[in-house]
């Protein structure tokens, strides 16, 4: 069964970032730029929060925000989600849905290695089981009837 690592080596590594004390304005250049749904807030390579499409829609609605002037620091969530490298693919997806939550970062020797958002770990599951389907076959399936 994959691990949050095997996803991460076909999806790739790469973590799209901000520096503290940017502009919403700025991330979401970015997030547009690489057609993303997140970013992560940096400072000084340190992971300090994750910031998302959410956090916009929310910010939007507070009577200061200005997404000219506000920095995302302000508006970013500190509570990362880690898991393990070696975690399967159905723990990740237990884990999203349990936790309603739409982003995972992977560790691994204590150093965050990737990123994984639901729809990652979604079309995982599915090519797992995919493959799950095509090794017992489907001929049973194909030539049964209901009466």
């Amino acid at each position: 069964m994959k691990t949050a690592e095997e996803i991460l080596k076909v999806k790739g590594t790469e973590i799209v970032s901000v520096e503290s004390g940017s502009t919403i304005f700025e991330a979401i250049q970015l997030m547009n730029e690489k057609n993303i749904g997140s970013v992560v807030i940096m400072k000084s390579g340190e992971i300090l929060g994750l910031w998302t499409e959410r956090h916009l829609k929310n910010a939007i609605l507070m009577e200061d925000f200005d997404i000219h002037k506000s920095i995302i620091d302000e508006y970013m969530n500190k509570n990362l989600d880690i898991v393990t490298a070696d975690e399967p693919i159905y723990l990740l997806s237990d884990k999203l849905l349990g936790k309603k939550i739409r982003y995972l970062f992977v560790g691994k020797n204590n150093k965050i290695i990737g990123l994984l958002s639901a729809g990652d770990v979604i079309r995982a599951c599915l090519i797992e089981r995919t493959h799950q389907l095509q090794d017992i076959g489907l001929e049973y399936y194909e030539s049964w009837k209901h009466n």
